[in-house]
């Protein structure tokens, strides 16, 4: 599980997460990326029509979801503009 914590505001002013509703069910049918992310044309070709969830949460919340769901930093129209936060990843043993 992933558990992400925003330090500031986030989804108006500073970038927030922008997650793809369903996309554990293909997501785990997929073998690993060679690299650590999949490039913006390959999450646009399988997920271009599924909902992009893009949440607004203020410092100390937390958002749970499985490493199986497509997210990514939610991508802003200027430049500039830092997001600070915590990514905290849980398994079992």
């Amino acid at each position: 599980m992933n558990v992400w914590v925003p330090l500031a505001r986030v989804g108006k002013s500073l970038p927030s997460l922008e997650l793809i509703q369903g996309s554990h069910r293909i997501m785990r049918l997929e073998l690993p990326p060679p690299t650590a992310n999949r490039d913006p044309e390959w999450v646009n070709e399988r997920f271009a029509h599924s909902f992009r969830e893009i949440p607004q949460l203020e410092p100390g919340d937390a958002l749970i979801f499985d490493h199986y769901t497509m997210h990514r930093t939610q991508a802003m129209d200027y430049a500039g503009v830092e997001r600070v936060s915590g990514e905290f990843r849980v398994t079992s043993c």
